[in-house]
């Protein structure tokens, strides 16, 4: 009941329905006469005028819908879509179903493997808390006793053994020293003890610990602390002198016939905080550009060379970095 085509007046009606108008009327007069036929060409119908009528343009009326063959073209595939729609929803369904059933059991798996993991980082820490402690005991004693025999006559070669037992002593104390606190570190046990403190008694102390090493190894030893700083701070001196201790000693242990210098300065301040900024350099063999991402790894050292000229865990500079941003800082090599 559309005029889909027309010339003339016909070609304004385009899209308009014909129906009780002029155009049903005119045309009923002449429509018998024309003999038309329908033929269906792959996916269309056409509806074909075989005789022209005499003084009329050509018009061209679609009067019925789709044929009967095409409805039902329009049905088989009406409902081999909808099947197949009902397949394919079927299918996404039972695989979202498997991938959560297999996603919900990885998840598990992590989270006991997670538990487990934990179990045993805790059981491990306890066990190197508990032998650092009994070990320390006795080597605190053997070091004790050998302090006391350095008050006796001894001759050379026993004072020169004397003096290697007891630096290996030492030695082994700080290493103790670094598996306990990196221990306490990992189980969250590691707690900051503030108290006001002296920055000048804190430097004063270092100078005074680092200045014999330092001679020994022929070199210069610098601190400069900025009068900026404030006078008296709440600080944990403990924390404080133990990174700072690392650092000049490993400055110091690479570095020969050269200077250290350790640089105090006040970067911000407040009435309640300030944020102060240390600096320990050296003119030592230097860290390649390569390793440096490396050096506050735990258990790592730069290369087999340097571990054989200075034995350590490799948990120092590590334990320098936890303690630092514990306090809410940042330590960094250049």
């Amino acid at each position: 009941g559309i005029i889909r085509a027309g010339t003339g007046d016909y070609a304004s009606m385009l899209g308009k329905s014909f129906s009780g108008s002029k155009v049903n009327r005119a045309f009923g007069s002449v429509g018998a006469a024309v003999r038309t036929e329908i033929e269906h060409r792959e996916d269309a119908t056409l509806i074909a005028a075989k005789a022209p009528i005499d003084g009329y343009p050509l018009q061209v009326i679609v009067l019925g819908g789709s044929s009967w063959l095409m409805k039902v073209y329009a049905l088989i595939l009406s409902a081999g879509l909808f099947t197949a729609l009902t397949i394919y929803a079927t299918f996404k369904a039972i695989r979202y179903k498997l991938r959560e059933g297999m996603l919900l059991q990885k998840q598990n798996r992590i989270i006991v493997e997670k538990q487990v993991a934990e179990a045993a980082s805790k059981t491990k820490g306890e066990f190197l808390a508990v032998m650092s402690h009994e070990i320390r005991t006795p080597l605190n004693g053997v070091l004790g006793a050998l302090d006391l025999m350095k008050t006796e006559p001894l001759t050379q070669s026993a004072a020169r053994h004397l003096n290697i037992a007891e630096t290996s002593g030492e030695y082994l104390l700080s290493l103790i020293d670094d598996i306990l606190v990196f221990s306490k570190l990992e189980d969250g046990q590691f707690k900051f003890e503030q108290s006001p403190q002296s920055l000048n008694a804190i430097f004063d102390s270092l100078e005074a610990l680092f200045r014999p090493l330092t001679d020994k190894a022929g070199n210069e030893l610098v601190i400069d602390i900025s009068g900026s700083l404030p006078k008296s701070v709440m600080v944990d001196p403990v924390r404080l002198r133990q990174v700072l201790i690392n650092l000049l000693s490993n400055a110091n242990k690479f570095t020969t016939n050269g200077n250290i210098e350790l640089i105090g300065s006040l970067v911000a301040k407040d009435e309640n905080t300030a944020t102060m900024h240390f600096a320990v350099s050296d003119t030592g063999i230097g860290i390649p550009a390569e390793k440096q991402n490396v050096i506050f790894e735990k258990f790592k050292s730069l290369d087999s060379t340097f571990s054989r000229r200075t034995d350590g865990t490799g948990l120092g500079l590590a334990i320098c970095d936890e303690i630092v941003r514990a306090m809410g800082g940042q330590i960094k090599v250049d």
